[in-house]
């Protein structure tokens, strides 16, 4: 038994829907930084992870359907390095979920509302802006995705099959993200 069942389906706002296990995993695994990756086409190492999380509300009136409020938190990972340890910011993550009668997810809806705040805050990058997302994705996440998808796990042979696989099930230079002034 795992965390997702084989045919987990769900929506993340503001990023989208996702079909079947593989959809699913790749999702909730690639969303988490990690420290330090190097590899073809990443132009700086970034140093931020989750570290911890915040479980603020975890509710359900029956086994098979509940919902949750989590803050993950993130810090700098690097060891030897002065910042290492230091608060960055948390991700706020709401969310319904239906589970089989295994235990494993079936269906979830979840929303974060913070992504684009959380997201410049350690890269600097402003992805509500459509060529910003475009360039970030070639420089910063296919890159890392290689770097950490190898052997059994490697899907794409190059970072840009990746983006253009990624271009089309979402379109980013359209994705409009909420920002507090």
């Amino acid at each position: 038994m795992g965390l997702f069942n084989e045919n987990a389906t769900g929506r993340i706002s503001p990023l989208g829907n996702f079909t079947g296990f593989d959809d699913s995993t790749e999702y909730f695994f690639a969303l988490s930084p990690i420290p330090g990756q190097t590899g073809a086409g990443i132009l700086q190492p970034n140093y931020n992870a989750f570290t911890s999380y915040e479980l603020h509300a975890f509710t359900s009136g029956c086994p098979e359907v509940a919902s949750s409020i989590v803050y993950l938190n993130t810090t700098i990972v690097h060891p030897g390095s002065p910042s290492h340890g230091q608060y960055v910011t948390k991700i706020k993550e709401i969310a319904f979920w239906r589970f089989d009668e295994n235990g494993a997810v079936l269906y979830y809806d979840a929303q974060i509302s913070n992504l684009s705040l959380w997201f410049a805050k350690f890269t600097g990058a402003d992805i509500s802006n459509g060529a910003v997302q475009a360039l970030d994705i070639v420089t910063n996440l296919c890159p890392q995705i290689q770097a950490r998808c190898t052997g059994a796990n490697q899907v794409y042979s190059r970072y840009f099959e990746f983006y253009f696989w990624l271009s089309s099930r979402f379109n980013f230079l359209q994705w409009k993200v909420r920002r507090r002034k």
